[in-house]
């Protein structure tokens, strides 16, 4: 199945008057840490109803704030042979779009990708597209990146997003509460300071006790996407590829790329926390335009929900399959070209 998701192009228009990417660094951040289990129970209602609608394998995005009904929500479904993949943010084109107010949600905040392992079971990725103030797992955890492989429950400011796996028939619990306690436990594990020669991995004390003794959902912290200052090549890799890089003024450029950064995600954009882009981006670029990350052996595009879209030739995308030699055009501001160092069979 082709992993393109193209749209017919339309022309180029005005960025809408969304306020600032998030409102500065003097706000006092709010308790992270929260009680899962009285979360579901009190929003039992409207997540059962998701459960009833979506009885194949997928993840459910539903954000809550202070009210009984989620603000925004949004259904993955969960596919063997392609990563499907979705945004979260203020910005009114992610397809989890939250409340203007949510003042520690940036305009594109995070990044979802899901995927079937098996016909029962799938794996979430969580990317934070480098904000001020990235996101928060139960146990009240800093993340910047995640994976889970079961149903979780997030914090992202004031918010909390439950990622719901779906897939099962709810109408066989008796209660909100048997409904939590088939919820397999969570098992959180820091991978946040891991690199390859050095995991350091260390398991918590799981949250959740839900569930049989044989399934346990692991929530396993990650790097975040590689910093802008950071090297694409590590000095002891050896290069997966190049990206060339062509501004709207015809200045070029070429960066060298390897493995751990490209697991990692790169972000493309005009904005500060970009590692590409900023030179030869105005304003038909967004801010944070698009994230490039492998995920499963595939090389993936991902548009991050950007004002003036990203194509390639005239069809414009929401997320592709990069293979060798393939361009795409990011707003007709920046043009950008993957050749890969390693013959793709």
């Amino acid at each position: 199945m082709s992993n393109e998701a193209f749209f017919p192009r339309q022309p180029h228009h005005p960025i809408p008057q969304n306020s600032e990417t998030y409102f500065g660094p003097n706000l006092q951040r709010l308790p992270t840490r929260f009680d899962a289990r009285r979360f579901f129970i009190h929003h039992y209602d409207p997540i059962r109803r998701t459960l009833a609608a979506h009885q194949e394998l997928g993840l459910a995005l539903l954000v809550f704030a202070d009210r009984p009904e989620p603000i925004a929500g949004h259904w993955i479904a969960a596919q063997i042979d392609r990563t499907t993949s979705t945004v979260l943010g203020r910005h009114s084109a992610c397809a989890v779009s939250v409340l203007s107010t949510a003042q520690e949600v940036s305009l594109r905040h995070a990044v979802i990708c899901v995927r079937a392992v098996s016909f029962n079971c799938l794996r979430a990725r969580i990317f934070d597209l480098r904000t001020q103030f990235g996101f928060a797992d139960e146990t009240g955890r800093d993340l910047r990146g995640v994976t889970i492989d079961g149903t979780s429950f997030f914090r992202f400011g004031d918010l909390i997003v439950l990622a719901l796996v779906t897939g099962e028939d709810p109408s066989s619990y008796l209660s909100a509460e048997d409904a939590y306690d088939a919820i397999p436990a969570r098992i959180f594990v820091d991978a946040q300071e891991a690199s390859p020669t050095d995991p350091k991995f260390r398991v918590l004390r799981p949250h959740s006790q839900g569930g049989s003794a044989d399934e346990r959902t692991f929530v396993r912290s990650q790097l975040g996407v590689l910093p802008p200052e950071a090297d694409l090549l590590g000095p002891d890799e050896l290069p997966e590829g190049q990206i060339h890089l062509t501004t709207s003024n015809g200045r070029r450029f070429m960066r060298e790329v390897g493995r751990s950064a490209l697991s990692r995600g790169l972000l493309f954009g005009r904005y500060d926390r970009c590692d590409i882009g900023r030179r030869g981006g105005n304003n038909e670029l967004s801010r944070v335009h698009l994230l490039l990350v492998r995920d499963r052996g595939e090389l993936l595009a991902i548009d991050t929900a950007s004002s003036n879209g990203s194509f390639r030739g005239e069809k414009q995308f929401r997320q592709l399959k990069m293979e060798s030699g393939m361009e795409i055009d990011l707003a007709g501001e920046l043009v950008v070209r993957w050749v890969s160092s390693t013959p793709e069979i």
